[in-house]
């Protein structure tokens, strides 16, 4: 049985997801096709200040607004661009090739454009050249910007880059399924979970999940044949998932093993066995995270849709433009006002987020954004056993929990009292990533080979977390409407004035790999463990007592 981690996916592309630079010098790329449609993202003029302020008010438990959720047309009309300005930069777009449309806060514009009109329109080469991984990918030969034609209406521009299939690939032809491997001897992780994370009294009264669903977002396939085997051997629930392909991009750029989106979907199904259902966004490996992040809030406003996110994909902070940050936090903050909580896992390489480029101190995004919930990784004290206790994952040289407190993103208010200098400080909480701990889970490929595999790693990090809360949102409301938005405003100011359980402190172990100085657990908060592991009963006990339910 191999011992192996699930994929952290860290797109380092250089100068903010541009190939410029991402090639050996000898390589200068060849043009893209003209005909190939790329994803494209603009963010339009809008009061980004004001959303944020705003943000904290919804989210503060002394604020006379708390819990009073936004809707998506809420913020269009407080703080959006104006319709005018929107009608003009879709009309300009489209005149020069693209295809999109207006996201539901009236303030960013999604969709594509061919190489040939964004090349025309940007006045740059798209090219496409091998990446230090071997991978073929296109985009832009130099940094993005607004045309002056539109810069006044139009202040970020996202995307524009595509993992391509490989000369000669095809995408993967379903087979018959393999033999059916044999199940593992040892036990599920179910109970020890729910032990550990506080879920034992919530799932006894009922409050499984039932009625709330999670939007993941994935970069790589999806298999139901691995869920329904892992379902038959350890008779753990999962639940139903529905897969929706954000961009156009061939099968075959996505691989042909279902391990890491397996690893989400169990991961969030055991913290929370009655979930309505898992929303998969599926999209292109070299593509900003500005797109499936606006489908899946575009789904949470739906009735019945998502009302948590969970994204296990991160980048190395340093390689994004901060138009791409700014773009990607619009959404964020939309997402926080709305009501609809995004947790974020941390990364597997430590406190060195952009490692093997590099190896100073650094953090994986959105992790870092302060509108997300940023999960670092554990591991039981003793293999296997997690009754005694946690202590930072470090599977050292390779691979630990993120964490760190250099991000470019400035420090959120609600991390002001922690006395920590620097910017946004990673992780907020804790969660099981030992492969040792984890166990084996049925790893598929798309021709339907199957075999029961060792994994762990952060990935399982935000969908777990994102599961224990489902279980706290059940419980706070039975017309499936309940909401908690970004919880560390709330999280970090108890913790502030009250000695509350809310976490199990974890105080042993660091998450530095290269010497960098940082991260070492320690009593309270720390860079390594953030607040440690959530206990979601004294958390729902929190939101019963002080949330005014109201659903946007």
């Amino acid at each position: 049985m191999t011992n192996t981690r699930a994929r952290w996916v860290t797109l380092g592309l250089c100068a903010g997801l541009v190939l410029a630079g991402c090639s050996s010098s000898s390589d200068k790329g060849s043009p893209a096709a003209s005909d190939l449609q790329l994803p494209v993202a603009f963010g339009l003029v809008r009061d980004q200040a004001g959303l944020a302020q705003q943000v904290q008010l919804l989210s503060t438990p002394d604020s006379p607004s708390f819990g009073q959720w936004m809707t998506p047309a809420d913020i269009a009309s407080a703080y959006g661009a104006s319709a005018a300005d929107a009608q003009a930069a879709l009309s300009t777009l489209n005149a020069a090739g693209f295809t999109g449309e207006l996201d539901p806060t009236g303030s960013v514009l999604i969709g594509t454009m061919s190489v040939a009109d964004a090349q025309a329109f940007f006045g740059t080469d798209i090219i496409q050249t091998f990446a230090d991984n071997g991978e073929l990918v296109a985009g832009p030969a130099k940094l993005i910007s607004p045309p002056a034609s539109i810069s006044s209406i139009v202040s970020q521009v996202a995307g524009l880059t595509a993992l391509l299939p490989a000369a000669g690939a095809s995408s993967p032809v379903p087979a018959p399924a393999s033999a059916t491997p044999a199940c593992p001897t040892t036990g599920g992780l179910a109970a020890s979970l729910t032990d550990t994370y506080g879920l034992t009294s919530l799932h006894q009264a009922g409050n499984v999940g039932k009625g709330v669903r999670i939007a993941l977002l994935e970069v790589s396939p999806t298999s139901q044949q691995a869920l329904d085997l892992y379902q038959s051997c350890f008779k753990n629930p999962v639940a139903p998932v529905t897969v929706n392909m954000v961009d156009s991009s061939p099968a075959s750029v996505f691989g042909d093993v279902a391990q890491e989106s397996t690893l989400d979907i169990l991961a969030a199904s055991l913290m929370a066995p009655g979930l309505e259902g898992i929303d998969v966004y599926q999209f292109n490996p070299y593509s900003p995270i500005v797109f499936p992040l606006a489908a899946a809030l575009t789904g949470t406003y739906a009735p019945g849709g998502a009302r948590l996110i969970s994204t296990s994909v991160g980048y190395c902070e340093t390689s994004l433009t901060q138009q791409t940050i700014d773009l990607t936090e619009w959404l964020l903050l939309s997402a926080a006002a709305t009501g609809v909580t995004v947790v974020a896992s941390s990364g597997d390489t430590g406190s060195s987020a952009c490692a093997p480029g590099s190896t100073d101190q650094a953090p994986q995004y959105p992790s870092s954004s302060s509108n997300v919930v940023s999960v670092g990784g554990s591991e039981s004290n003793t293999p296997g056993n997690l009754a005694s206790g946690m202590q930072v994952w470090n599977s050292s040289p390779t691979n630990a929990g993120g964490g760190s407190t250099v991000s470019s993103v400035p420090q959120p208010a609600y991390q002001t009292p922690l006395g920590i200098t620097g910017g946004r400080i990673t992780p907020d909480v804790s969660f099981l990533s030992s492969p040792d701990d984890i166990g084996p889970i049925p790893v598929c490929t798309t021709t339907g080979s199957c075999q029961f595999i060792v994994v762990g790693g952060t990935s399982a990090t935000g969908p777990g977390v994102a599961g224990g809360l489902a279980s706290v949102l059940q419980s706070l409301s039975t017309t499936s409407s309940a909401r908690i938005g970004q919880p560390n405003w709330v999280l970090y100011s108890v913790l502030a004035t009250e000695a509350s359980p809310y976490f199990t402190d974890i105080t042993v172990g660091t998450n530095d790999l290269y010497g960098v100085g940082c991260c070492t657990a320690t009593t309270g908060f720390d860079a390594a463990s953030g607040w440690g592991s959530m206990q979601a009963n004294v958390v729902a006990k929190f939101y019963q007592n002080h949330l005014n339910i109201t659903s946007p």
